[in-house]
């Protein structure tokens, strides 16, 4: 049996700050994956890392924070080597939460007026929440990031 374990560490500030490694444990071996092992080139290109800032609403402020995403889609990568034939799904317990009646102890509810009196912007009688996928000008890291990758 093949276990794939991935373990991430993130810090989220005005980019992206991540540290990342995983573990693919096997009942007779034990490999780590480092950023020395991964080997496998993706294709990824600039149009993809705008899109990824573009849906994550964040901007790269450093080439470190691209690479680091890179390795992390690297690594990701690796999880579609694993073979699964044979394997049954995994079993979760979410499915009967979702079913689970309320309790009944708790019969406070809420109304929309005491809601809306905690939110900062308010338009008649809704929630204003900031827009997140709004396209971003190009970064200009990106461009220098990819210059500076294809002359290597």
């Amino acid at each position: 049996m093949l276990a794939v374990r991935i373990l991430s560490k993130r810090v989220i500030t005005n980019g992206i700050k991540t540290i990342s490694y995983g573990t693919v444990i096997n009942d007779t071996k034990n490999e780590t994956l480092k950023n020395d092992n991964i080997t496998d080139e993706l294709p990824l290109s600039k149009a993809m890392l705008t899109k990824l800032e573009q849906l994550s609403a964040l901007r790269f402020q450093s080439s470190e924070e691209i690479e680091s995403v890179e390795e992390d889609i690297r690594l990701a990568q690796k999880i579609f080597e694993v073979d699964t034939t044979g394997i049954e799904p995994l079993y979760s317990i979410v499915e009967e939460i979702i079913n689970c009646p309320l309790r009944d102890d708790i019969t406070e509810s809420t109304c929309a007026s005491k809601a809306l009196a905690n939110a900062p912007v308010v338009v008649e009688d809704f929630l204003v929440v900031p827009p997140a996928n709004i396209p971003q000008s190009e970064n200009p890291l990106l461009d220098k990031h990819f210059r500076r990758n294809s002359s290597q």
